[in-house]
């Protein structure tokens, strides 16, 4: 799941650059533990582990 967030991430916004590509992994990790804590709070758009 992580690394496909990290990919969709990267690919919407076609980061070539190294310091793009760096901000994206944030990005994505950053929507990657907002998952988790949704998957957590069982609140957040219902999600279901």
């Amino acid at each position: 799941m992580y690394q496909w967030a990290v990919e969709w991430v990267a690919n919407r916004h076609g980061a070539r650059d190294r310091g793009q590509r760096r901000q994206q992994l944030i990005l994505g990790f950053l929507f990657f533990l907002f998952f988790i804590l949704g998957c957590i709070w069982g609140n957040w758009a219902r999600v279901r582990c």
